[in-house]
């Protein structure tokens, strides 16, 4: 967890260790988390596609596309392999056309002369 995050959820942590807690005062459920999530996506608008495990896809994104190693990104998403980590990047338009223009290439009209 990036240390911005961290400072800013540690303030909130209950006894318990947890930060989110049920009604009954007991970690929320996973179920429960998603159902609120989703809830909270109809209610913005948003695609019906979208859930709270998308949220994990765009954050191994977002460091991939910070040019996090991607074995790294596997320690952090706790995956066995980068075989599985690869299925969880998705590079932006954006990102692919930066990267593209990286290459370097020679006065190419020096070549046509």
């Amino acid at each position: 967890m990036p240390a911005d995050i961290f400072n800013v959820f540690s303030p909130l942590r209950k006894p318990t260790g947890y930060v989110f807690l049920d009604t009954k005062g007991g970690p929320l459920d996973a179920h429960a988390v998603s159902r609120r999530f989703k809830r909270y996506v109809r209610k913005c608008g948003l695609s019906g596609e979208l859930h709270f495990h998308s949220l994990r896809h765009s954050y191994a994104s977002w460091m991939l596309m910070a040019n996090v190693p991607i074995s790294v990104v596997k320690e952090l998403l706790g995956h066995s392999s980068v075989v599985v980590t690869e299925t969880y990047g998705h590079l932006s338009n954006e990102y692919l056309r930066e990267s593209a223009s990286r290459l370097q290439f020679p006065d190419l009209g020096k070549l046509t002369n």
